[in-house]
């Protein structure tokens, strides 16, 4: 990591706290993380390339200390439970490249496989990720190739800022503060194909992030409504939002805003952003 920041000016106790990263790759050799396998290969020969250039402020580490400390309650909660295993690293060589990835939780006995997830609640609302439908069928596959059968996968994700009443008055928000989630288990034969697509494109690609891999949200058309700060509904087109707004009784009370598309991760939340030649072609 490069250097960072402290622009609310933390006492240096809390600054060692944000900085803290109790991450490890292990003991033995491996070329690329699941973590790294699953996520933009641009974004990760960058961070390779220029990691004592990166500039980041100490506050932009809080939601990653705050999941470091889940997982190690997790741990720690559970070193006396004889069938519950946590945080144990594994390895494999898919071809030519060692991938390493740690496990959350394995329980023995109902060989289940559990991921920890500590994200905010409203993120909920779309129910499980790809990325970690993605994530939990590698760790299932490394568990496999290590001897270890695999019969369920599962999601338990917290909602750092889940609210009773929101959940009350929101039928799409999450209902509790943990939601768990069962996620589908691929075949041999996907998991196979899936693994040496990704090491393709991290080792032998040109390494271009993709709209998923940028978070890119395409250009809206929102017809608004007086006293409502949420749209009363999204179109692609003007003219589709236009056609909309013009057969509504109210439409005296509603307008049309147009919502340019962007890239959310690289605008806010890329710190190699300023690297990128992709990102700064578009600016």
């Amino acid at each position: 990591m490069g250097n960072y920041t402290n622009k609310h000016f933390y006492p240096d106790f809390i600054c060692n706290l944000l900085t803290y990263n109790p991450y490890t790759r292990g003991t033995e050799p491996s070329d690329i993380s699941v973590t790294q396998l699953i996520d933009s290969p641009q974004v990760l020969q960058l961070r390779k390339k220029h990691r004592d250039d990166i500039v980041e402020d100490v506050s932009d580490r809080i939601w990653a200390i705050y999941g470091s400390a889940v997982h190690a309650i997790v741990e720690a909660a559970n070193l006396s439970s004889g069938n519950i295993l946590t945080e144990k690293r594994l390895y494999h060589k898919y071809g030519d490249h060692i991938v390493t990835g740690q496990y959350d939780v394995y329980d023995t006995k109902e060989k289940a496989l559990y991921d920890f997830k500590t994200v905010s609640s409203w993120s909920l609302i779309r129910g499980a990720k790809e990325s970690w439908v993605n994530q939990l069928n590698i760790l299932a596959d490394l568990l496999r190739r290590n001897g270890w059968e695999v019969n369920s996968l599962s999601i338990a994700a917290l909602g750092r800022n889940w609210e009773e009443k929101t959940a009350k008055n929101n039928s799409s928000y999450p209902d509790k503060a943990i939601m768990m989630y069962n996620i589908d288990m691929w075949d041999e034969e996907k998991t196979e194909t899936y693994i040496n697509q990704r090491l393709q494109a991290h080792f032998f690609n040109d390494p271009i992030c993709t709209k998923e891999e940028m978070w890119a949200t395409d250009e809206k058309w929102a017809v608004m409504k007086d006293g409502r700060s949420r749209a009363v509904k999204l179109f692609d087109s003007e003219f589709s939002a236009n056609e909309f707004l013009v057969d509504q009784k109210d439409q005296d009370k509603l307008w049309v805003e147009h919502r340019s598309g962007h890239n959310m991760r690289c605008d806010r939340y890329c710190n190699v952003s300023r690297f990128c030649k992709q990102y700064n072609r578009r600016l």
